[in-house]
């Protein structure tokens, strides 16, 4: 896991959504997306909140350099 991956996943933005039940999956492949550049699989995960959440935070990171 490199050092950018690590802050986003602890970013109190994103944290809180990798341990939602319901919110993880689509918070999992929004942390691929911008990481790795990995498509999200699942068009609703694309469109939701938590996708949006994660996008933000990964901007907020990078100062929007992402």
């Amino acid at each position: 896991m490199t050092d950018l991956e690590k802050k986003l996943r602890e970013h109190p933005i994103v944290a809180p959504r990798l341990a939602h039940k319901r919110d993880m999956h689509a918070a999992e492949a929004a942390v691929q997306e911008c990481i790795h550049g990995t498509p999200i699989p699942v068009d609703s995960w694309k469109r939701s909140s938590t996708a949006q959440q994660v996008r933000i935070a990964f901007q907020q990171i990078t100062g929007g350099q992402g």
